[in-house]
This record gives structure tokens, sequence and C-alpha cells, in this order.
């Protein structure tokens, strides 16, 4: 299967519409729960998604971020970490909308936290053992890092 980069197509992403001032932080970056994420967006050859290819939102339990990637297809946004719920591990949804892709792709971002934690989240345990560090943030200081890899042997973990 080849590869599919995120320069093939034709067609706009409407981000400069959906991504205005403040979107990209649910809650004050000074705020003490603050969670500043970062990362990059990847196709299957390793190439950043560059602006204007990858819209990004993140949701929690009462929190919503929605973010873009920049030229080198690096994101940003400020969320308050959610708290854990029965069954689950906390985490955020992540919607990634990806120019050419025809419809949004749907992931988890997981807070890191010991085996246990991460044991006791039902969908994480279904996820095949040496895909699960796809969906767990890397703590770098108070920010995370979160790459998404579209294809390629790194692929993060997408659901239906």
């Amino acid at each position: 299967m080849t590869a599919v980069s995120v320069g093939q197509g034709t067609g706009p992403l409407y981000s400069f519409a959906l991504c205005f001032d403040g979107v990209d932080a649910a809650v004050d970056a000074n705020d003490p729960d603050a969670i500043v994420i970062s990362g990059r967006v990847l196709d299957g050859n390793g190439e950043p998604a560059r602006r204007p290819t990858a819209m990004i939102e993140f949701l929690g339990h009462d929190c919503f971020a929605r973010t873009q990637t920049d030229d080198d297809g690096v994101y940003r946004a400020v969320i308050a970490k959610p708290a854990p719920a029965e069954g689950t591990a906390p985490h955020l949804e992540v919607l990634l909308y990806l120019f050419p892709v025809s419809d949004h792709l749907v992931t988890r971002m997981y807070f890191p936290a010991d085996d246990a934690v991460l044991a006791s989240d039902e969908v994480l345990a279904v996820v095949p053992a040496d895909r699960r560090r796809t969906l767990i943030a890397t703590a770098t200081g108070r920010e995370l890092q979160f790459d998404i890899r579209v294809q390629g042997g790194d692929e993060t973990v997408f659901f239906d």
C-alpha cells in the first residue's frame, strides 16, 4: 500500500474559519489545572501535515479545544486534565481533520500514568499491547507531547 501524502488531493480545509483566537485553550494557561499539549501531525512518509491541512479537536468531559498545525506540522492546545471515570483512565477524545481524508479520524490521548491506571481502561485493553504507546502522551516538564501519525510503522491507533 502506498502511503497517502497530506499534500495530495484538492479542496480547502476550513480551519481558517474554525480556529479563531482562543479556541485552542479550554482553560487559561496559567490555571493550575492547565495542561499544555503539543505535538506534530505526520503523514505515512513522516512528512508534517502543514497548515492548513490538519485541524485537531480535543474533547474532555467538560473541556474543548481546537487547534491547527503550523508550517512544520506542529500544534499546541491548552486543556484541563479530565478526572478518571469508572472503567477509564484519564484521557481526551481526539478528532483529526486531515485533508485530503474525506472524514475525520478519531483517536484518544491518554495521560501518562502507572500501568495499573492504564490497565483499568476498558478501551485501551482491547488495543494490541504493542500499539498502546501510540495513544499515550509523553510528559515533557509541565507539557505533554502527543504526536499523531497517519499510516506507517508507528501509526496512531484510530477508532471507528
